[in-house]
């Protein structure tokens, strides 16, 4: 069973959509309504996109966010960050959150560090986007993708198995699907 966050986004439906389509056991959970137990019980974690600007949320309630979602520095399971899944990433590992010009359209995203769930795309392909902040990859990280609104539309540890990116796949048609193919066997979710 994979474990969806659904952190606001009206897209999170659609992550669950493709994930059974393609045969991947998963629930969606509520950012108010889930158990980092129920969390670690599961094959996987993708943390969805969410209408929340960081930057602009006082000091208290963002340090709220680091102190709730810091169980995912140590997480054991493999992790997928969507959008604002992909900032909570980056900013529990050091990276900063910034502003960017909003982008609500097809990107083209640019390959600047080979990756598996990137080894089925052309060094640039499309993706659609729905995002006004960024953020910088953090010390240590891999940089994946970039973009020319968003400097880092892909990053992922180097040693285990969590991979982010900015872009929206569950709403990027074809070349969506194939990235949560990648996603699913990189993760080794192909049989389960």
């Amino acid at each position: 069973m994979v474990t969806i966050i659904n952190l606001g986004s009206t897209k999170t439906p659609q992550i669950s959509e493709v994930l059974t389509a393609k045969g991947i056991l998963n629930k969606i959970v509520s950012e108010n309504n889930f158990s980092i137990e129920e969390i670690l019980n599961s094959k996987a974690l993708i943390l969805s996109g969410s209408p929340v600007l960081l930057s602009e949320i006082p000091g208290q309630q963002y340090n709220e966010y680091l102190i709730k979602y810091d169980f995912i520095k140590s997480i054991k399971i493999p992790v997928l960050g969507i959008c604002f899944g992909h900032q909570l990433i980056g900013i529990l590992h050091g990276g900063r959150i910034g502003k960017c010009t909003p982008d609500r359209d097809w990107q083209t995203i640019q390959v600047v560090n080979p990756h598996y769930v990137f080894s089925d795309f052309d060094r640039e392909f499309k993706m659609k986007q729905d995002h006004q902040e960024h953020v910088t990859v953090p010390p240590h990280f891999i940089h994946l993708g970039t973009s020319v609104i968003c400097e880092n539309e892909a990053m992922c540890h180097p040693s285990k198995k969590m991979i982010s990116v900015q872009f929206h796949p569950e709403v990027s048609e074809e070349n969506g699907s194939k990235f949560f193919d990648r996603v699913i066997r990189d993760f080794g979710l192909i049989n389960n």
